[in-house]
């Protein structure tokens, strides 16, 4: 496919992706058949790119690129990667819907191609989108406590551990609001212990 700017930055269209360990080879065979019949060209990214940057891995973005199936079961990560160039927002979009299908791998590390990014390495960015999507399953993780918290304590009767409850509410608002200039997994961690606790000491109250 050719070279587009398509809203991120002037890059060949089509996608990076790499398998890690335990797929399922006819979900990696759906997949691939998908971008057969969608015509989209791509790199299937081996142990060997893992120390070439964004750019250079773009440059292999190949129409007739062949699949060693060998391959996938040797991976070092873990995980599965999904690299999007050139594509616009909507096309992107569309792309993803498709892949929730359950006849396609999950891919659990996914970034685009950005005028930042297109000189890391494929090794860094990997540990960004590591880094991104604990922070994301943090902030789930405290959000879905606040609600609970807020929830039950609608039933709480003792006046010292309900002001607790809303002490620690603005307290964990606070980190989120904040999340964007710094991130403290410990602090996380304290905070997702301390919601716990105060549920139990809900719950232990609640039945008296």
């Amino acid at each position: 496919m050719s070279e587009k700017n398509r809203g991120f930055i002037t890059t060949k269209v089509g996608l990076l992706f790499h398998f890690g360990k335990d797929n399922e080879e006819i979900l990696v065979e759906n997949f691939i058949n998908l971008l057969i019949k969608k015509n989209i060209s791509f790199h299937c990214l081996n142990d060997n790119d893992f120390d070439l940057t964004i750019s250079q891995l773009i440059e292999n973005i190949n129409h007739q690129e062949q699949i060693d199936f060998t391959q996938l079961k040797e991976s070092k990560i873990d995980e599965n990667v999904l690299f999007f160039s050139g594509f616009t927002r909507e096309e992107m979009e569309n792309f993803l819907e498709i892949l929730r299908d359950p006849r396609y791998p999950r891919f659990e590390l996914k970034a685009v191609a950005t005028k930042t990014n297109q000189n890391f390495l494929l090794n860094e960015l990997i540990q960004e989108l590591r880094q991104d999507r604990m922070v994301i399953s943090y902030v789930i993780a405290l959000r879905k406590g606040i609600n609970l918290l807020k929830e039950k304590s609608e039933i709480v009767n003792n006046i010292n551990l309900k002001e607790e409850i809303e002490n620690e509410i603005v307290a964990i608002e606070e980190i989120l609001i904040n999340i964007n200039n710094i991130f403290d997994i410990n602090v996380f961690k304290d905070k997702i212990s301390k919601v716990k606790l105060l549920i139990k000491e809900i719950d232990e109250n609640s039945h008296y």
